[in-house]
């Protein structure tokens, strides 16, 4: 029973990691599927929701080369109608996938799977290189898994408070800490 109740607290823990990661996904996909569309309309392309819809899917759900197979289709498209118009759509897709991989997809990832967005980046970086593709796509729950057993399972120790650790403290920490002692020794 004690390892029937570890291996379903192990299950819970990973079916978690991988629900924020297909909801960090969707996220994502959403995000670059609108912004894709208001791009898209601006620059008059047309079928603009539906290369959106598709931008926005491929390039979060098909890994490493998602991206590019997103960006593509809309190029073509652009490029049969107005070749300036493609300039404009590759210009955008490019741009967008700069402020997605530093600033939106580490701060989502972080927040819907608990995990630091270095960690998540080198999960990612090890998994393509072990696994390829498929290590890529497995890296983030796999990597957010491992830290949430490793938070669970590992040992903590607390800190004690000790006379011995004052040499580490700041001196406006001690300074306040001294200022509230000599207030007790007073009263």
């Amino acid at each position: 029973p004690d390892r029937q109740r570890e291996v379903l607290r192990a299950w819970e823990l990973g079916i978690e990691k991988t629900g924020g990661y297909l909801y960090s996904r969707v996220a994502l996909a959403f995000l670059s599927g609108l912004t894709s569309f208001i791009v898209f309309r601006i620059i008059d392309l047309p079928y603009s929701l539906a290369l959106a819809a598709f931008v926005g899917f491929i390039s979060q759900f098909i890994p490493v080369i998602g991206t590019y197979l997103a960006g593509a289709f809309p190029i073509i498209i652009a490029l049969v109608n107005d070749p300036v118009k493609a300039l404009w759509v590759a210009a955008f897709i490019v741009i967008y996938q700069q402020v997605e991989n530093y600033l939106l997809a580490p701060r989502i990832t972080a927040r819907t799977m608990s995990l630091h967005p270095a960690i998540a980046f080198a999960a990612v970086l090890g998994g393509s290189a072990i696994l390829g593709p498929v290590g890529t796509l497995l890296a983030l729950p796999a990597a957010a898994s491992i830290q949430a057993f490793s938070s669970t399972y590992v040992r903590r120790h607390e800190v004690i408070d000790s006379p011995l650790l004052e040499s580490y403290e700041r001196p406006s920490r001690r300074a306040k800490r001294d200022t509230e002692h000599d207030t007790e020794s007073e009263s």
